[in-house]
């Protein structure tokens, strides 16, 4: 496995106030029939669901998940390298996924990812019982390592948004989406931001 990709909405919690659960997940590879599988985020059962081209209810995966709001999904072809993302169960529009499997392998890349995405869990819950200083150190911890990661700059500006630290939420909203252009999430938090305060001045309280 060369690549581990997180898909997550990590201010779960800001937008769930905006919009509802989405319905269906449909997952497209290149190539196709590749095995589609959650991981229990409770247990660590790796639990399957289909192949691709996979599309059914959200709420299948949510219940192979134990109920659980986040899970990781990952999709797995014999000579390919397994492809795995965080998802947390939120939105109103149904959710579409696709995904050119990669034959390059990295051990050493994967191990330090695996880590990664044991500790955005960590940090989510940290966020959820509103212990938002050690969800900050443990985000800067990881930042060092893992600079180039979108989704722990967006984990930031969620925690600073939470603590109504606007202006510094909206730097790291921003530096979430120049690192990568697709990260929906933090883009519409960073036009939220703009919109809401000014393009050049944020409220700080």
């Amino acid at each position: 496995m060369k690549f581990l990709k997180f898909i997550t909405v990590s201010i779960s919690f800001i937008l769930s106030l905006h919009y509802g659960h989405a319905k269906n997940i449909e997952i497209i590879t290149s190539p196709e029939e590749a095995e589609v599988f959650i991981i229990n985020p409770s247990s660590g059962e790796r639990l399957p669901i289909g192949a691709t081209p996979y599309k059914g209810p959200i709420d299948i995966m949510k219940q192979k998940a134990s109920g659980a709001s986040a899970f990781v999904i990952e999709i797995a072809k014999p000579g390919f390298d397994s492809y795995r993302m965080l998802y947390s169960v939120l939105g109103s529009s149904d959710v579409s996924i696709r995904v050119n499997l990669s034959v390059v392998n990295n051990i050493a890349l994967v191990q330090d990812l695996d880590l990664l995405m044991a500790d955005l869990f960590d940090v989510q819950r940290m966020v959820r019982t509103r212990d938002f200083t050690s969800a900050l150190s443990k985000i800067e911890l990881l930042e060092a390592k893992f600079p180039q990661y979108s989704i722990l700059h967006e984990l930031k500006g969620s925690v600073f948004y939470l603590t109504q630290e606007y202006a510094r939420a909206l730097a790291a909203y921003r530096r979430a989406f120049a690192l990568n252009s697709k990260n929906a999430d933090a883009y519409r938090m960073k036009i939220y931001l703009e919109r809401r305060f000014g393009t050049n001045e944020v409220a700080s309280n």
